[in-house]
């Protein structure tokens, strides 16, 4: 083989190598984009849900669609001190998680009559936070606490207390996750995605070691 043979060899190789990185780098930025649209499409969903008066299978949907966004672009987040905040300390709300008086146990010493007087688990917290876009997920869908509640008897003269149990199911209100989606898309603009999912491909921000990182963890995770 000559010396122009094998420089040409090399120039064939090199652009076919140029060729398959960039079609791999627009998968991994389009299926951000894909992720990101399915959450949209899943947020008018759980309103409609909500507007017909299922407001948990709405925020259930919704839960769920968000996480598989939220998955999909985690590395980036540790990429700025912003994005470590957005992750760890953004406050997002909370989840309160008290009994209300339909939710004692009627066959524990609850209903009939019988209201919540006291919480008696005094080490456990009446609220849960949400801090940070990690706390999606360290709790169950949805949200399971359960209590030993001190109930007064209203429908006797005597008020008689009674110890009920009682197991409190909460799902993360529609309005920390719409915070969330918020803070995810207003993260992703400032690192470099636009609204355009061409636009983000020609976007230098985005350089191939974000792209990867992104890539390989998904590969170990998902």
């Amino acid at each position: 083989m000559t010396d122009a043979e094998r420089a040409a060899e090399a120039e064939t190789v090199e652009m076919e190598t140029v060729g398959v990185d960039e079609i791999v780098r627009q998968e991994r930025v389009r299926s951000i984009f894909d992720a990101k649209r399915d959450c949209r499409e899943t947020r008018t969903k759980a309103t409609n849900s909500a507007a017909a008066g299922d407001v948990n299978a709405g925020s259930i949907i919704f839960r769920n669609a968000l996480e598989t966004y939220i998955r999909e672009v985690e590395p980036l987040f540790a990429q700025t001190e912003q994005g470590r905040r957005y992750w760890s300390d953004r406050d997002f709300g909370v989840v309160d998680v008290r009994p209300r008086h339909d939710e004692v146990d009627a066959d524990n010493g609850g209903g009939n009559g019988r209201v919540p007087e006291e919480n008696l688990d005094s080490d456990k917290q009446a609220k849960i936070d949400l801090r940070g876009l990690g706390s999606l997920f360290e709790h169950d869908t949805p949200v399971t606490v359960s209590w030993s509640v001190r109930t007064i008897d209203t429908s006797r003269m005597t008020n008689r207390t009674t110890v009920a149990s009682t197991t409190v199911r909460r799902n993360i209100p529609m309005r920390a996750l719409d915070r969330m989606y918020s803070v995810v898309n207003g993260y992703l603009a400032e690192i470099g995605f636009g609204v355009e999912v061409n636009q983000a491909q020609k976007n230098t921000k985005l350089d191939d070691d974000l792209l990867d990182e992104v890539a390989d963890w998904r590969d170990e995770n998902l």
